[in-house]
């Protein structure tokens, strides 16, 4: 993984579409059993819509749809960080890339194996990375043609 990413609200907005800035930046979630990976089989791995950090291997994905994309693991543990998050007097655990803070959904404990633990992460979070492609599209783009910087200095931002 490069370096953290830290770009201004104005900055995500030019980047982003509107919905994929209000998911990841302002923390909101969309309607369950939605969105364009709750029941998709790819074979490849899933990114970060904002910086194209790998988050989760279709190796890890459920097979079962469920509200949201669902994950056993993410591809490495610095790939996401986990924080308390209060919504509606709950609190749970709240899920984001691990490079530049990307609001992704929840993390839930478990009651059986493959895991303990089950990652709900919401689709327009995500971009698809097949493994038989190498082109990557979306925000998370600019890391890739920036030639491995980060989005800040890809951009002209600050590191």
């Amino acid at each position: 993984m490069h370096g953290r990413i830290r770009l201004s609200d104005d900055e995500w907005r030019r980047l982003l579409t509107p919905e994929q800035f209000r998911i990841t930046r302002q923390q909101g979630t969309g309607p369950p059993c939605s969105g364009r990976y709750h029941d998709f089989h790819g074979v490849g791995v899933y990114r970060c819509v904002c910086c194209g950090n790998e988050l989760f291997s279709s190796r890890d994905k459920s097979l079962i749809p469920e509200q949201w994309p669902t994950f056993w693991a993410p591809v490495r543990q610095d790939s996401i960080s986990t924080s308390p998050h209060i919504v509606q007097f709950l609190v749970r655990t709240a899920v984001k890339c691990g490079r530049c803070d990307a609001h992704l959904e929840y993390m839930l404990p478990e009651r059986r194996p493959p895991a303990w633990t089950r990652y709900l992460i919401n689709s327009t979070a995500l971009l698809f990375h097949d493994e038989r492609c190498t082109a990557t599209s979306g925000a998370g783009a600019l890391v890739s043609r920036a030639g491995g910087q980060n989005m800040a200095e890809a951009t002209g931002g600050a590191g």
